[in-house]
């Protein structure tokens, strides 16, 4: 793992969620489902953060497209259990920054309306993920029933995808 690619996720993810990344042990899901969905999407709209291939990893507990990649550099951090804050030196392009902020808000913004913000991160990203194919009523009710929630909060999120999916079409990244 190198240093640039550690800086690189610090500081984007400073910019995306607004806050510090906590890679203590009880927060060890959060930040690991907060570092997937914002590579995952932010790959969505080209901002490549590394070589991050997403799957759909059913073996893993997160039920969300993941890197595996990306899952060994968090696992390091976290066995490392440095919060220390970089300095990052590694900058941003202005509009790729600019993407980076109102994705983050975007997604944010919408993530915070929800009782269990994580869950629902989670969720958009599946939702997103599956979205790229055709859903069907029968994949939505399988999405309900794999990612244990309800209808409500899958048309929710699908709502938002829908939104997040136009706007790459139309080439506008966020809201």
């Amino acid at each position: 793992m190198k240093d640039n690619e550690v800086k690189l996720l610090y500081k984007i993810y400073k910019e995306f969620y607004k806050k510090e990344p906590d890679f203590s042990s009880e927060n060890r899901d959060n930040i690991t489902i907060e570092m997937q969905a914002m590579a995952y999407l932010l790959g969505e709209y080209g901002i490549s953060l590394g070589d991050y291939r997403f799957e759909y990893n059913i073996l893993m507990h997160l039920k969300m497209p993941i890197s595996m990649h990306l899952q060994d550099i968090l696992v390091c951090k976290m066995l490392e259990h440095e919060n220390k804050e970089f300095e990052s030196d590694i900058p941003l392009n202005e509009m790729a920054q600019n993407a980076i902020n109102v994705i983050g808000e975007s997604v944010t913004t919408e993530v915070n309306k929800c009782e269990n913000q994580v869950e629902a991160l989670r969720l958009i990203c599946s939702v997103y993920y599956v979205s790229k194919s055709r859903m069907s009523i029968s994949e939505m009710a399988e999405i309900v029933d794999f990612q244990k929630c309800s209808p409500e909060e899958v048309e929710n999120a699908m709502g938002f995808v829908r939104t997040m999916v136009l706007d790459h079409v139309n080439g506008n990244p966020g809201l």
